[in-house]
């Protein structure tokens, strides 16, 4: 289901355009996070859970399109990929150690 999505947000950046599948991509996901986080249960959580991830999935392709696009190709190109693997990375590891953390505390 991943990769459907991956692919629906290669072909909406074709299609609508790099910058505005991009942003509209963070606007739904900024929107929905806030959503997630004051949700009264669980139902309305999940929800929000699963069009953040949605939202995500969009928001890849068009992010690394934009990448690609505006640096080129050699080193600058390859330090600014670096940065958006590294930014990526930080940010799945810090979400599970801050999960882990924020279950334990509570």
């Amino acid at each position: 289901m991943t990769g459907g999505f991956l692919l629906l947000g290669g072909r909406a950046a074709d299609l609508l355009g790099r910058l505005r599948t991009f942003l509209s991509a963070v606007g739904v996901f900024a929107v929905v996070s806030v959503a997630g986080a004051i949700a009264p249960s669980g139902g309305p959580l999940i929800v929000a859970r699963l069009v953040k991830g949605v939202a995500a999935r969009l928001l890849a392709p068009a992010a690394l399109s934009l990448i690609t696009s505006n640096w080129p190709e050699g080193p600058e190109g390859g330090r600014a990929l670096g940065w958006y693997a590294t930014a990526g990375a930080c940010g799945f590891v810090g979400r599970l150690v801050l999960g882990g953390v924020l279950t334990e505390v509570s």
